[in-house]
């Protein structure tokens, strides 16, 4: 566990599968894209669950006073051309409340930076669409050290000597 000010940082376990689930159905109300699809909390839960179980990715919860205020979900993947396994994001969602002052979304973006060098596996984030507002999104995401693609973004740990 990490705490920046009143913020915490830890990876999910089982016990918080339901209310991770419940808090990132507030993200159908601010993306019209996943707002098309359907949500179901119950196929989602058990995808985070299951990550968890089987060890194939990380959740990293942020909560401040016992409530989840930020999460990202990574999971592990591949490309049909390639054997070579990437962390990509499956959530990533900060509460409005927040998204300022407190860089929730720093410390998670942090988080994730320091799982794919720590494993040596490449961070891949996808921002899901390409309006005006997440130009400014990539432009941070460059800062930390990620390689813009598209409306994506890939962050590829530096090689162990």
């Amino acid at each position: 566990m990490y705490t920046y000010k009143t913020v915490s940082y830890r990876p999910a376990v089982l016990a918080d599968v339901p209310s991770l689930a419940y808090f990132l159905t507030n993200i159908t109300r601010e993306n019209e894209l996943i707002g098309l699809l359907e949500h179901d909390m119950a196929t989602g839960s058990v995808v985070i669950a299951n990550l968890i179980k089987q060890n194939q990715g990380v959740t990293i919860i942020a909560e401040k006073n016992d409530k989840i205020v930020g999460c990202m979900i990574l999971g592990k993947s591949t490309v049909w051309w390639s054997p070579t396994e990437f962390f990509t994001n499956l959530a990533f969602y900060v509460d409005p409340e927040y998204r300022k002052g407190f860089r929730i979304q720093d410390k998670l973006v942090e988080a994730g930076k320091n799982l794919a060098d720590a494993t040596g596996v490449p961070l891949l984030l996808s921002l899901v669409d390409a309006t005006d507002k997440k130009l400014k999104t990539l432009k941070y995401l460059n800062f930390k050290g990620f390689k813009t693609i598209g409306v994506k973004v890939v962050y590829v740990p530096p090689k162990k000597e």
